[in-house]
């Protein structure tokens, strides 16, 4: 399964819409909050499976859960926000809520910067931001392929 992960979009869709027509193969699409809204516009736009969670950012969406767990081929997924979590701090909370919920992986956006770190089995993923990134870094998405292992990737929009 081939899965992108977007975060931050803040009501911006363009370059999500870049990640999706570069990846036409993905059977996925994952939406780590901070604008609820821009999910539901993408489900409008592709038939590809959206799921998301909402955000801190996104105080009017009364129906949207702040995290998610998913099964995939035999891994477990953790899917939130992380404002909830403190991650803008360290990672500890985000940890022990991966093995509390015996998560392979710990999905997450809030900080709009980038990173995939492993610790002690949980791999970690924050997509950065596909609207506005932080400390100098340029627009990015994640892109997760599970099969018989996790593999991530963090992309760079290609500007037009």
């Amino acid at each position: 399964m081939k899965i992108l992960v977007f975060s931050d979009s803040h009501g911006v869709i363009e370059d999500m819409l870049i990640g999706i027509r570069e990846n036409e193969d993905i059977d996925m699409i994952i939406h780590l909050g901070d604008n609820t809204i821009d999910a539901q516009k993408l489900k409008k736009i592709t038939d590809k499976e959206i799921i998301n969670v909402k955000g801190n950012c996104d105080f009017e969406d009364i129906h949207t859960p702040l995290e998610k767990i998913l099964d995939i081929d035999g891994y477990t997924l953790f899917i939130t926000h992380g404002h909830k979590y403190n991650v803008k701090w360290d990672l500890n909370a985000l940890y022990y809520k991966a093995l509390e919920t015996k998560s392979h992986i710990a999905i997450f956006g809030h900080t709009h910067i980038p990173m995939v770190e492993k610790h002690e089995g949980v791999i970690f993923l924050n997509p950065g931001s596909i609207s506005s990134p932080r400390n100098a870094n340029k627009k990015t998405y994640g892109l997760l392929e599970i099969d018989d292992n996790i593999t991530v990737e963090i992309v760079e929009v290609k500007e037009n």
